[in-house]
């Protein structure tokens, strides 16, 4: 159960991360970026908003992200529609969020081993490809997360601008951004910029180079191609962090701790512990309503995949990811489609819909059956313990459950025997 928060966790961090700027150079001090100049000049405000977004890009490319965040603000404030401010506003706000939140969750882990080790494995695989400023920004905090409550509400927090992302690409795909591109946001450019070039040899020390426009060193573009990840990448986590955040834990990690440093209890005596937390377990609040939300999340993704495959001459014109798709693009690689991707979308469709899907398990003797997936965002279960007992074993995997039909997800009322044909599997 922990590593699979730990993997959300790590995970949703690594998306988080999916002209005429008013200034005064001096050869001691640098570059003076002044948006109070800026706001109190008589320009109107429309003239206003896109010199605090250029400042504001010029900060972000600096990896400034809290001052580049209230200059963003500030022009938004001047220009609601100011498409760069409104970019960099809800990028830097999903960061910001996550400011020093590798130390700030060493409380839940410092009093069990094996959990704070397996934690720590978490991050050093992470930060082997992250940005020493990026390293050094998430461990940038207090250790302040102490309990599943603090934790949860974290989560709130980053759904929220998880949400805010998604509606940003959503609202925004049928326009064009360039931007200056920072540390944080696209840690690997000169290296992009690189490989999206080719060198031929022509004669004897004379070859041909052929690179994207010099600009891509700099900047990123964005269009449909790049907002349309963009908008279903935020949505993927988005479902990801709700399911993962929709029930009261409660007791979850005190359990753990107390238990596995004793070493007294088996895991199916944890669980009951655990269970015995009169909050654990309940349907938080607005959970119902953000699960619910997911149909609609689905709806956007059939569209956006019958875009991508309408569009595979221009955004994946190479045919597979490539750099040379898009040079200069945030998604460089293109939006390649394959043959099964519209056995995918058919897929999607027919779950959201409501009807049953086939399902196959097991593989010496495979059994099969159907499912409901959307039951459990439609109509979810208000008290885990209406599934139960749950029964699970000793690498804390499910073994069976009270409710044969899982909170209607399987209609045939067969959960535990499809349990019984899913390999288990220990490891962490």
């Amino acid at each position: 159960m922990i590593k699979y928060f730990l993997r959300f966790y790590f995970l949703s961090i690594a998306l988080i991360l999916c002209a005429c700027t008013n200034y005064e150079n001096s050869s001691a001090q640098g570059s003076i970026i002044s948006g109070a100049k800026i706001l109190s000049s008589n320009s109107p405000a429309p003239q206003k908003a896109t010199e605090l977004a250029n400042a504001a890009e010029n900060l972000f490319a600096a990896d400034g992200i809290k001052e580049s965040h209230d200059l963003a603000l500030q022009a938004l404030h001047q220009d609601a529609t100011n498409e760069k401010a409104g970019f960099i506003k809800v990028i830097t706000e999903a960061i910001l969020i996550q400011k020093g939140i590798f130390t700030r969750v060493l409380p839940l882990f410092e009093h069990n081993m094996r959990i704070y080790n397996i934690y720590g494995s978490f991050a050093d695989n992470y930060e082997r490809n992250w940005s020493e400023a990026l390293i050094n920004f998430l461990r940038d905090g207090k250790p302040d997360i102490k309990s599943e409550n603090d934790l949860q509400k974290h989560l709130d927090l980053t759904i929220q601008s998880l949400d805010k992302i998604r509606l940003f690409a959503k609202n925004n795909k049928d326009q064009e951004l360039t931007i200056k591109a920072n540390s944080f946001l696209v840690p690997d450019l000169i290296e992009r910029y690189a490989n999206a070039c080719e060198i031929k040899t022509l004669a004897d020390l004379t070859y041909q180079v052929s690179c994207p426009d010099a600009n891509s060193r700099f900047n990123i573009t964005l269009n449909r191609a790049d907002f349309e990840q963009i908008q279903h990448t935020a949505a993927f986590w988005m479902v990801y962090a709700t399911v993962a955040n929709a029930y009261d834990l409660s007791g979850t990690f005190s359990a753990f701790n107390i238990n596995f440093n004793q070493g007294e209890l088996s895991p199916q005596q944890i669980l009951d512990k655990i269970f015995q937390n009169k909050n654990f377990g309940h349907l938080r609040p607005k959970a119902k309503q953000q699960l619910q939300a997911v149909k609609e999340m689905g709806v956007d993704l059939l569209g956006g995949i019958d875009w991508a495959m309408s569009q595979q001459s221009k955004i994946c014109p190479l045919g597979k990811p490539d750099p040379n798709n898009l040079p200069g693009h945030l998604m460089n690689t293109g939006y390649c489609t394959t043959p099964e991707f519209k056995a995918m979308r058919d897929m999607l469709d027919l779950i959201l819909s409501g009807k049953s899907v086939d399902l196959t398990v097991g593989t010496n003797t495979p059994y099969t059956t159907q499912y409901t997936a959307i039951a459990f965002f439609d109509n979810p279960v208000t008290d885990l313990r209406k599934l139960g007992p749950i029964k699970i074993n000793s690498c804390m995997q499910l073994e069976s459950v009270g409710d044969p039909t899982f909170g209607g997800i399987f209609p045939k009322g067969d959960a535990n025997i499809i349990l019984k044909n899913i390999p288990q599997n220990c490891g962490y």
